[in-house]
């Protein structure tokens, strides 16, 4: 058994062997009096496993626990990490992230906060193959779970700020709070937000804080473009369509969210499907009861006229090529 301690930290790795290293040393830095390192190997086939078994050796880590479990997703290795943890707080990271090493201040306030369910951080985006960094810098707020996802949900806001209810490694959350909430098995995207939906829909105090306590890493291509495939799109759907039912029962109108969801959406599927964009479109609005006019944008307008013409794609893909070619 795993043994209490302030933060049990769950990172779910599958074939992260080039980039593991760094995550271990940034870990290493924290006060293992306090922290406890659980990495789920998901079935590694890359060396991943030895990597760390290594590195733990090395180091005499003794608050870093390897547990091996046969492939199952990136949830399944989450809830195996979750029925694993002992301790007072659960942070979720990634293998090719990077925890910052100052994290004396974050201790003192979880140590102050009790009655705090959720802690939200600021964090650092790194864009790898650039070296760009981009600090996602939040303001102190203390909010219900409710009124977070009002205030910070994907829909209503911009991605990178205010949004905050789809990523984890930014977020620290209260075990108590959280128990007998698991990862959903059957989703392979958007299970993240899927998570923090029920999470935030549960608990009664959040707070959102300055301090920042991650980076972030985004590799060029990411992992969307190369493994799309009908079930992520509808786990994506199924995601956002959970969090507008929501919204609808506290705002007057989500006809913004409804728009942006869907334009959100055909630009994914324009981009890796050949599904019928003006079916989805058209099924989308009837589902959430909105009307298609008046349209939300010059975007929206054009892509309505040229889909009626069904040219939208070809008219697409020539100036995404014109594009492509005039940057060189």
């Amino acid at each position: 058994m795993i043994g209490e301690k302030l933060i049990d930290i769950i990172v779910p790795v599958y074939n992260q062997v080039e980039v593991i290293h760094d995550f271990l040393k940034s870990a290493s830095d924290i006060d293992e009096g306090l922290v406890n390192v659980i990495l789920v190997n998901d079935g590694s086939t890359d060396g991943t496993e030895l990597e760390i078994t290594k590195y733990i050796s090395d180091y005499k880590k003794n608050n870093f626990h390897l547990i091996n479990k046969c492939n199952g997703g990136v949830s399944s290795a989450r809830n195996t990490g979750i029925k694993n943890t002992n301790s007072q707080y659960i942070w979720f990271c990634d293998p090719d992230d990077i925890i910052k090493s100052d994290l004396n201040d974050v201790f003192s306030i979880l140590k102050s906060e009790p009655t705090t369910d959720v802690f939200v951080f600021s964090y650092e985006t790194h864009y790898v193959n650039t070296g760009k960094i981009r600090v996602n810098d939040r303001r102190h707020e203390i909010l219900s779970g409710g009124d977070f996802l009002l205030m910070h949900n994907n829909l209503s806001n911009s991605y990178w700020y205010p949004a905050s209810d789809g990523t984890l490694w930014d977020k620290i959350y209260k075990r108590d709070s959280i128990l007998g909430l698991l990862f959903d098995e059957g989703m392979i995207c958007s299970e993240d937000f899927n998570f923090n939906f029920n999470v935030f829909k549960r608990v009664s105090r959040v707070m959102i804080l300055k301090n920042i306590l991650y980076k972030y890493n985004v590799y060029a291509g990411g992992t969307l473009s190369s493994t799309f495939n009908e079930k992520i799109f509808s786990d994506r759907v199924s995601a956002e369509r959970e969090t507008i039912i929501f919204l609808k029962e506290k705002k007057v109108s989500v006809r913004n969210e409804v728009k942006k969801h869907i334009l959100k959406n055909i630009h994914l599927l324009s981009l890796h499907s050949n599904k019928n964009l003006l079916d989805f479109y058209e099924s989308e609005h009837s589902y959430f009861c909105e009307k298609i006019y008046p349209f939300s944008s010059y975007r929206e307008i054009t892509f309505f006229i040229l889909s009626k013409f069904n040219i939208y794609v070809f008219s697409l893909n020539v100036y995404r090529f014109l594009k492509k070619n005039i940057n060189r």
